[in-house]
């Protein structure tokens, strides 16, 4: 017969690894900056440009 003794073991140990990871903070999301180029164009109506010089 198979005792699941080591399998129970190996099952708390995770458990209290990922409870003090979370005690830590170490489970919290990772922020991260998306960076990248935007560019933005204005299209102006009905106004003349060269009446604002």
């Amino acid at each position: 017969m198979r005792t699941t003794a080591p399998t129970l073991l190996a099952i708390k140990t995770v458990l209290a690894i990922e409870e003090r990871a979370r005690l830590f903070g170490l489970d919290t999301p990772v922020k991260q900056i998306v960076g990248g180029e935007i560019q933005v164009t204005y299209s102006f109506e009905g106004v003349n440009l060269d009446d604002l010089t």
